[in-house]
């Protein structure tokens, strides 16, 4: 066995924060002689170190000159590694339990070294000699010649104050550094060891942890020797072993008996805040791995020439108190079934780690986080040989710890990563470490940045001016290496806004450092219009800017993604979309990807569920950043859960731990964010006030549509600016666009899948409504939510409801639309009428599929093959989309009872499922209660953003003094005239449409009877169709509705309106010369007496020419396109010698496929009928 007494000089007082300065060692052998030249070496403080001004005042080394004569910190370690690492060394330092050994083991740990093996491998050891000069006070007084002292006479056991006492004066140098403190350890333990042999070589096996245990469970009383027991007392007690462990396997706990136990000794029930503070006194721990001076009782006489007395009067204790408390501890303990003890430790160290979580340390300074796995230490070992040719960019790692040890390691000990590909990170790293050691020495932020510090001499620990202007001046360059990212960022962000004065709001900086610099996983709960999206646009740029790889943004909504797709360029950001509507582009995206030529890949969740795209992009992609753009979606609580967010869970628990994650949302409330954080691990939250102060919101109840199309007329011209109105249903906003248009107002209707002959697809053609909206050219948005989250036009000026929304949480989010510009405001109005509820429940109602189709659907996918959708709504006569949803809501629980084999097969797996109807149940509970909440809203006196506030948990009182309550008068006058009313009501009366009756047979569909295959012939096809109303809309929908099921009479209001609509607006060519009708098996009278009464109306003839067969099953129960076709052949004959070759009237009450239409059709032309005509009252198809 060797001994390396060794000493450090540091930057400041934290092992794991501060950094070591100076090194110094001298290797002797058991003996205590000196058996090579002492070892003295300085690191060179990086960007990353902070230089502690009191520390320089105690050391006197200056920054400048360890820079100058210092080693790399990576050399640093390697070489105090292969010292304390060589076989055999006992590693010596003085206080080094809480000091030195600490210091070794962050040293060795941040340069990607184990920082334990060096204390036990090889046989090697660890000790601290102050414990051994405190016992040799009490125990051996004769061990040294002097004991110093203090001013108040008390001993002193500073190294210092030792040495100067009894060393020689050759033998001892005043200078307080490393290699002088190494030197004096050692020369003061050789004096130790000559003059108290046997106390010496007891002392020594104390490394053994072993010899420790074995003297604790001795059953007598134990000596212990610490700083923390006050010098009076000669730093030393006797112990009473507690027989309690604590979570360090290494440590026990025992009772001080310099007090009495007597109030503890009862159960821990009965123990009052008066016992717990007392035990907090009394009840002392120790490690076992840190060589603590303890001794039994009885063999405390061999140790000393003392008598037990001596040694008890200096400690301040009574030899029968002692006993008799160590007597009744150990007989109490031996009796109770309990030991209230071990209770109150484990409680006390429940609540310290409940207080002191390791999660959120840097993971610099995280060593006692948790072991490195050998995985991730075999990791560092080959950055530790491959230097700064390793890629620290594809570090993986389920430690969140190893990829910022790695990186760090790599930027503070090569200039080709710190000064290249790692800049950017690298120096706000160091940024941030510079700045809170600032701050910790109570520098304000100005001077932080501005070094105005020579009138500042508090923070310089007193150094004289000389050392102080020396300090300043290494510090000048330090910021001069270190600009801060947010400077660069507030640029960017003038640059996005077109503003030189754009600052960042409260809150945005927090949240890109947190996702940069902290790497963190953070929910982002803040108003709409705050400006979430910026967050993560300026993040992404400086991640890429640092090296890291591009953004994976999830947004739920196409013109959201399409909308940040415009605003990336504004900071040359290249943003690429992968959505439903441009699959073909995707093998170009993958290219670039791999070219790393994309910085932002925007993704609707939709997308996970492709697997291709989720193995080779999602998973091959090795990202910088993941955001959950409208994060309330991952919840059930969620206003607008999406299963498809669900995946999204799955997703990130596949990523690495220390890649940063953002999710964003303004309409999260407190279970919302509760959800979240139990599905997201470890996910910090940042909220901020949901205030919108420019909004003025207001409410208007108008029962019928014809009156909001009224008043949308007379108010919407005195609005400034552009607005959205906000629709449920996806024909209200054509009608209502419609409507504004024919009263002069520049309006557009906007709804997912709409389509135009100019477009190539749907997506080129929503993006062009959107560029002519943010470009002003269009002054009204008619829109459904498709248009919704986090759209930002800046100078939107007003967003109204049509119809009330589902919950207030909803209409938050889509009023946030107006005045999100800095300086800008604008109105909400909520219209509401009598038919918003039947709307709203009918989404609801299909937002999860029902029991009956999610069981249909796991039987049917039995076949080991596997099915596809389509092969699923056929063989259950159901709608594609049905299927489909319920294809996405089986596949997204965990585990599924369903899995895709190949791209859009599905098959059965063995997991047995049941669908949750209690949280189903909850679901539409909390839906109706949503509900209830929009109506209070509506009818509520108060003030209406305090309202909306309150129900997205954010409690602050104060009114908007904005709104039409707080007020007392209408932002929006809610006035308007009878002839516009009067107008509206006539226009939706007159609101037919053009009807497309399919015309292809669908695949599988079977028309043997009637001959038709793969389409039907191009002279046997419908002319133009038109259709009066929608199905139970305004306008002629609820007369259409009552007369077929309620009065089974159609009134002859509809005769009217079918034949006006016929004349004079319609006007088909060639001039129709006769009337038929749709015949029905069922319904016999229903249309015929409406078809002959029309027939009178337009004096033309009524020839009842197609029969119905009765071998067709309902049209209406038919639900796949296949079934709707094939159930028709044979459903009809033909009178053909009652049959006229002229143009034709067909007459039906309700279209909905159009088959009906178009087999009739074909009929009556194969059987020579000139042009047909089809007309029906409304159409019952989707829209």
């Amino acid at each position: 066995m060797t001994f390396f007494w060794y000493d450090y000089e540091t930057w400041g007082k934290s092992p794991q924060h501060d950094r070591i300065v100076q090194f110094g060692g001298v290797r002797t052998s058991e003996d205590l002689e000196q058996l090579r030249e002492p070892i003295e070496l300085k690191c060179q403080p990086g960007l990353d170190c902070p230089v502690g001004p009191g520390a320089v005042n105690v050391h006197g080394i200056m920054p400048m000159e360890a820079h100058k004569y210092g080693v790399s910190e990576a050399e640093f370690a390697r070489r105090i590694h292969s010292e304390l690492s060589k076989e055999g060394t006992c590693s010596v330092a003085y206080n080094g339990m809480s000091f030195d050994h600490e210091f070794t083991r962050a040293l060795f740990y941040r340069n990607l070294r184990d920082p334990y093996e060096w204390e036990w491998k090889n046989g090697n050891t660890r000790w601290d000699t102050i414990e051994l000069m405190r016992a040799a006070f009490l125990l051996w007084p004769d061990a040294l010649k002097n004991w110093p002292k203090k001013e108040d006479v008390r001993p002193s056991f500073k190294l210092g104050d030792l040495s100067a006492a009894n060393l020689m004066p050759e033998e001892r140098e005043m200078s307080h550094d490393a290699m002088t403190d190494s030197i004096h350890m050692w020369k003061m333990a050789k004096l130790v060891r000559e003059r108290a042999r046997g106390f010496w070589d007891y002392a020594l096996q104390l490394r053994n942890k072993g010899n420790i245990q074995s003297l604790m469970n001795r059953g007598e009383p134990v000596l212990y020797v610490i700083g923390k027991i006050p010098t009076k007392r000669h730093c030393s007690t006797f112990l009473s072993n507690l027989r309690v462990r604590g979570r360090n396997e290494n440590e026990d706990f025992a009772f001080d008996l310099f007090y009495d136990p007597t109030p503890l000794l009862k159960s821990y029930q009965q123990w009052t805040l008066e016992d717990k503070s007392a035990a907090w006194r009394s009840i002392l721990s120790f490690k076992r791995n840190q060589s603590p001076f303890v001794c039994k009782w009885s063999y405390v006489n061999r140790l000393t020439k003392l008598s037990l007395r001596d040694i008890l009067d200096r400690m301040q204790l009574k030899e029968a108190e002692v006993q008799d408390r160590h007597d009744r501890i150990q007989e109490f303990l031996a009796q109770e079934s309990g030991n209230p003890f071990s209770e109150y430790i484990l409680q006390r160290e429940a609540e310290s780690k409940h207080r002191y979580s390791f999660r959120q340390t840097d993971p610099d300074e995280a060593i006692y986080e948790g072991f490195i796995s050998d995985l991730d230490r075999n990791l560092m070992n080959q950055v530790l040989q491959e230097g700064a040719n390793f890629d620290w960019r594809n570090v993986q790692s389920n430690d969140h710890r190893v990829e910022s040890l790695i990186f760090r390691y790599l930027a503070r000990n090569y200039p080709e990563i710190r000064d290249g590909s790692g800049k950017g990170r690298w120096e706000a790293y160091c940024r941030k470490r510079q700045v809170q050691d600032l701050q910790q020495r109570k520098v304000t932020a100005d001077q932080i940045f501005s070094y105005e510090l020579r009138d500042s001499t508090e923070p310089w620990g007193g150094l004289d001016e000389s050392k102080a202007n020396q300090l300043l001046r290494w510090q000048e360059r330090v910021r001069e290496r270190l600009m801060h990212p947010r400077q660069k960022s507030e640029r960017l962000l003038q640059r996005s806004l077109n503003n030189p004065n754009a600052r960042f709001r409260k809150g945005q900086w927090k949240a890109i450092d947190a996702l940069v610099n902290d790497r963190s996983r953070l929910l982002l709960v803040q108003r709409s219009g705050w400006g979430k999206t910026m967050v993560y646009f300026l993040a992404s740029r400086v991640l890429r800017d640092w090296g890291y790889g591009p953004t994976l943004i999830i947004s739920p909504l196409l013109a959201l993604i399409r909308n940040q797709e415009i605003a990336a360029e504004r900071i040359k950001l290249r943003a690429k979309s992968v959505t439903g509507n441009n699959r073909e582009q995707l093998d170009d995206i993958k290219e670039e990807l791999r070219n790393d030529k994309v910085d932002l890949l925007l993704v609707t969740p939709e997308r996970l569920s492709d697997k291709p795209f989720y193995d080779n992009v999602l998973q091959a992609v090795n990202f910088g950043l993941v955001v959950v753009d409208e994060a309330h979606c991952i919840s059930d609580w969620g206003h607008d859960f999406r299963p498809d967010y669900r995946r999204i869970i799955g997703l990130l628990e596949k990523l690495p731990p220390n890649l940063p994650i953002l999710g964003t949302t303004a309409t999260a409330n407190d279970e919302v964010v509760q959800d979240i954080e139990k599905q997201l691990s470890g996910i910090q939250v940042q909220r901020g006030p949901l205030t919108r102060e420019n909004l003025e919101l207001q409410t208007i109840v108008l029962s019928s549509p014809a009156k909001r199309m009224a008043w949308l007329a007379e108010q919407i011209p005195n609005l400034e600016g552009s607005g959205i109105v906000y629709v449920l249903k996806k024909r209200d906003a054509k009608n209502v666009a419609a409507w504004l248009r024919s009263v002069g107002v520049n309006a557009q209707a906007y709804f997912g899948g709409m389509k135009d002959h100019n477009f190539d697809n749907s997506g080129e053609y929503c993006r062009h409504i959107e560029n002519l909206f943010l470009n002003n050219k269009i002054t009204v948005l008619v829109a459904t939510t498709a248009l919704g989250m986090g759209y930002d036009k800046p100078d939107v000026g007003f967003v109204i409801h049509y119809q009330a929304p589902n919950s207030v949480v909803a209409y938050y989010q889509q009023v946030g639309r107006a005045c999100r510009g800095e300086h800008s405001k604008g109105a909400g109005v909520l219209l509401s009428g009598k038919d918003d509820y039947e709307i709203n429940k009918h989404f609801w109602g299909n937002s999860i599929p029902s029991k009956d189709i999610v069981e249909r659907v796991i039987d049917f996918v039995g076949d080991p093959d596997g099915v596809t959708v389509s092969d699923i709504a056929r063989g259950l006569n159901q709608g594609e989309k049905l299927i489909q949803q319920a294809i996405k809501y089986l596949s997204a629980q965990a585990p599924s009872p369903i899995e895709e084999i190949e791209q859009y097969r599905w098959r059965r797996t063995d997991v047995d499922f049941t669908m949750d109807w209690k949280a189903i149940r909850r679901v539409n509970a909390q839906r109706e209660g949503e509900w209830k909440q929009i109506q209070e809203y509506i009818r509520s006196k108060d003030c209406r953003m305090a309202f909306l506030r309150r129900a997205l948990s954010d409690f602050d009182n104060r009114e908007c003094n904005r709104c039409d309550n707080c007020t007392g008068k209408s932002p929006v006058n809610s006035e308007f005239s009878e002839e516009l009313e009067h107008q509206a009501s006539e226009f939706l009366k007159e609101s037919e449409f053009e009807f497309q009756c399919p015309v292809e047979i669908p695949p599988k569909a079977v028309l043997p009877c009637y001959g038709f295959k793969d389409s039907i012939p191009d002279d046997r096809r419908p002319s133009e169709v038109r259709v009066l109303s929608h199905y139970g809309d305004a306008g002629w929908g609820g007369l259409v509705k009552r007369g077929k099921y309620e009065d089974g009479y159609f009134d002859n209001e509809l005769v009217e309106a079918i034949a006006e609509m016929i004349t004079d607006r319609w006007k088909p060519k060639p001039d129709p010369k006769w009337v038929t009708c749709i015949p029905s098996a069922r319904e016999s009278k229903l249309v015929r007496s409406f078809s002959e009464r029309l027939a009178i109306k337009l004096r033309l003839p009524f020839i009842d020419v197609l029969v119905a067969t009765g071998k067709s099953k309902l049209q209406k129960d038919q639900k796949h396109p296949s079934n709707k076709c094939s159930n028709l052949d044979d459903a009809f004959k033909i009178k053909n010698e009652e049959i006229l070759p002229d143009p034709v009237l067909l007459i039906d009450d309700i279209v909905e496929s159009g088959w009906t239409f178009t087999i009739a059709t074909a009929l009556l032309r194969q059987e020579g009928s000139g042009d047909v005509f089809p007309v029906a009252l409304a159409s019952a198809a989707k829209s």
